[in-house]
């Protein structure tokens, strides 16, 4: 049986599309190498640029690990987990110095901290690794991104890496147009209903971005290319809010009586709920494997071949658009005409509801409140927007939902709501 190319001790350059697993290769690799070895110190050093650490340690590192635990204890196999350690600029001293004392078995960091590491006397601690695995080699090496026109003339010193460069120079401008609806009772009923309908555009919406959107711009000498609607751009949503008052138990028709036991069990109740219903949030269609236009990025977007509006059908998870609307590639030279965050990913319905039960504790100001709290109440499902880079195996496909019942960050394609699977919860509060 022949041994495949990563685990015969030879220097490997796995090259495939985004998201196909060439990182999680590499750490299942050099996992397998610690727990068929004795410990001896650090023995694997992760290199990755710091935007994209936390979510390849998470995804590809420490998820496998948990699954490798749990499979040895069902088992009954004795396993110790690899020890992890993460130096990044804004690691503290005191996790420095432990490091120093104790190497970890497994080192992620970046090539900065990793500069400074080995410029110091925490170098030591590095003379067991027999392994590295440099991630984005890409954002490393400037002349591993081929030879495109203009790479060279934009680039003249190749033998220098990327610099990564944040400076406030965005322009934005949102319009909006709100309508609102209140109703308060004299009986403990308060309604609202709220339509905005409204529109965002800018050049950058935020130093990070959506999970599966480009991560940079395409010609940072021409920012007038990236203007176009935000990441959190939502031109129709909708919101209905209702907080009612059970009339049941003391000082109501039903159930009336003003004793103890009735207040304690039927008196105090509130239901309230809210209604969320949004468009969806836009995406930009690029390719990500290679650096077609030669402005040092694997943000490129293709041109648009097709006539008219790209045809969209987000209730189709295998076909959500026309992937024949693009160029099946990138120009070379230039940024294509295709724009950015130009396409609408599938819109939001959720329904949140809640169930309260108040207890007096002696005074009208001390309350203890009981809840039990749906997020997402029937289930809805809601996709999240279609794969939209044209290097990865399912571009045009939508393969996954929203993965939050409760509050998103701005820019997914939740925006503020949720909207994921259905979550249940129950809590109590003291209230003074």
């Amino acid at each position: 049986m022949d041994v495949p190319v990563i685990a015969s001790g030879e220097h490997t350059l796995i090259q495939a599309p985004t998201g196909s697993g060439k990182t999680l290769a590499a750490f299942l690799y050099a996992i397998d190498q610690l727990l068929h070895a004795p410990p001896a110190g650090c023995r694997v050093v992760y290199v990755s640029p710091l935007k994209a650490l936390a979510v390849d340690v998470e995804r590809n590192l420490r998820a496998p690990l948990a699954g490798i635990a749990q499979t040895a204890e069902q088992a009954g196999t004795p396993y110790a987990t690899p020890f992890i350690a993460i130096r990044t600029g804004d690691t503290p001293q005191s996790e420095r110095a432990r490091f120093q004392r104790e190497p970890a078995d497994i080192l992620i960091t970046t090539p900065e901290s990793l500069y400074l590491l080995l410029t110091s006397n925490a170098r030591e601690a590095l003379r067991s690794v027999d392994t590295v695995i440099i991630d984005e080699i890409h954002a490393l090496v400037p002349t591993k991104r081929g030879a495109q026109a203009p790479n060279q003339q934009f680039f003249p010193y190749p033998t220098l890496a990327a610099v990564n460069m944040g400076k406030d120079i965005a322009n934005s401008n949102y319009n909006g147009l709100v309508f609102t609806s209140r109703y308060q009772g004299r009986r403990g009923i308060f309604l609202q209903a709220s339509y905005t309908f409204g529109k965002s555009l800018d050049n950058s919406s935020s130093w990070s971005v959506p999970s599966g959107q480009p991560g940079g711009v395409a010609d940072p000498r021409n920012l007038r290319l990236e203007y176009g609607p935000s990441h959190f751009d939502l031109r129709h949503r909708a919101v209905f809010t209702d907080v009612i008052d059970l009339p049941v138990g003391p000082g109501h028709r039903l159930l009336g009586w003003n004793n103890g036991l009735n207040r304690q069990v039927f008196g105090g109740w509130q239901i309230s709920g809210i209604t969320t219903v949004q468009g969806g949030a836009p995406f930009t269609v690029y390719n990500g494997s290679a650096d077609f236009s030669g402005l040092n990025q694997f943000y490129d977007r293709p041109d648009v071949t097709g006539t008219g509006r790209l045809t969209q059908d987000n209730r189709n998870p295998d076909a959500a658009f026309d992937t024949k609307y693009f160029s099946a590639a990138p120009p070379s030279g230039r940024v294509g005409s295709s724009g950015r965050d130009q396409y609408q990913g599938p819109g939001l319905v959720n329904f949140d509801f809640t169930a309260a039960k108040n207890f007096s504790l002696g005074t009208e100001r001390v309350h203890l409140q009981f809840r039990t709290d749906l997020f997402n109440l029937f289930n809805h499902t809601n996709f999240s927007n279609p794969v939209s880079n044209q290097s990865n195996a399912n571009f045009g496909k939508i393969t996954s939902t929203v993965g939050s019942a409760v509050a998103t960050a701005v820019g997914t394609t939740a925006g503020l709501v949720g909207g994921g699977p259905r979550v249940i919860q129950f809590s109590m509060r003291l209230q003074f």
